[in-house]
């Protein structure tokens, strides 16, 4: 089992414990209706996924909110809530797939309000002469593309995985309001000398949508440039958790604004 806890800047508690449970199971019956004979029906039952996770999340007013997540064997993600709690939306953006389709949805829905052009300075940042972006149907399916000024749109895959990475990101924030992204390996596809400008864009749009983004990396630079963005904004809202094995135990120490400048500062290991 795996159990979180923290405080709030009130010193109200809220945890989260996360255990791997056995798949429920379901009696199957005859499709024409009729009944199983005894030997017919013995071990007759499916399991609702190979694995199961059991979350159980108890908030500031020790409410408990039950999740249960499922891994089909078709090797896709069903989650099902049990209770009337509400939770907030959620985006889980992984590394092994780009989410063509689904960000070209969530750009329509930007667009669709006339914020659709917030992404280009940011963008520009890895390409200088992206000018707008559009949703085309190419084929059937529809992809972002962008006009860099060569007579026509191109596919955004096309102009690197740096863009279509960021641009996901991004995308994910603003069509996540009051809930919450989580970016696995978040330096995936960006070069470290425009992190900084990244991290900008990531803490702007978070602030503005009120997301709070979990982040992912492996990265000295990606965390060294994160602590500078924060530091040049006007809030300090970002903190890193380094997670560490102790025997069998994993403990996750915290890292404030003056440890990781001191880190920063004598070039300390915090990964």
């Amino acid at each position: 089992m795996i159990q979180l806890a923290g405080q709030d800047a009130d010193e109200t508690t809220r945890s989260l414990s996360i255990r791997l449970v056995e798949p429920e199971t379901t009696q199957l019956t005859p499709s024409n209706g009729g009944a199983l004979s005894h030997s017919a029906s013995e071990g007759l039952t499916t399991a609702s996924g190979i694995l199961e996770l059991l979350l159980e999340y108890r908030d500031s007013r020790s409410q408990l909110v039950t999740t249960r997540v499922s891994l089909t064997p078709e090797g896709e993600l069903s989650a099902r809530r049990e209770g009337n709690a509400s939770l907030p939306f959620g985006v889980y953006l992984s590394t092994r797939a780009r989410f063509l389709l689904e960000d070209a949805g969530r750009f329509s829905n930007l667009e669709r309000v006339g914020r659709h052009e917030m992404f280009l300075p940011t963008l520009q940042l890895l390409e200088a002469r992206l000018r707008r972006l559009a949703v085309l149907v190419t084929g059937g399916v529809p992809i972002i593309n962008g006009d860099i000024g060569i007579g026509e749109l191109i596919p955004l895959p096309l102009m690197g995985e740096g863009m279509v990475r960021l641009l996901s990101i991004m995308l994910a924030i603003a069509n996540a309001p009051d809930g919450i992204v989580l970016v696995d390996e978040v330096e995936n596809g960006l070069h470290h000398s425009v992190m900084m400008g990244v991290w900008q864009a990531i803490a702007d749009l978070a602030r503005q949508y009120r997301t709070q983004v979990f982040a992912t990396t492996h990265s000295w630079e990606c965390i060294q440039a994160a602590h500078r963005a924060f530091e040049a904004s006007g809030t300090y809202d970002f903190r890193l958790h380094r997670l560490d094995r102790i025997g069998e135990d994993v403990r996750a120490v915290g890292y404030d604004r003056e440890m990781l400048a001191t880190s920063t500062e004598m070039n300390l290991e915090v990964r």
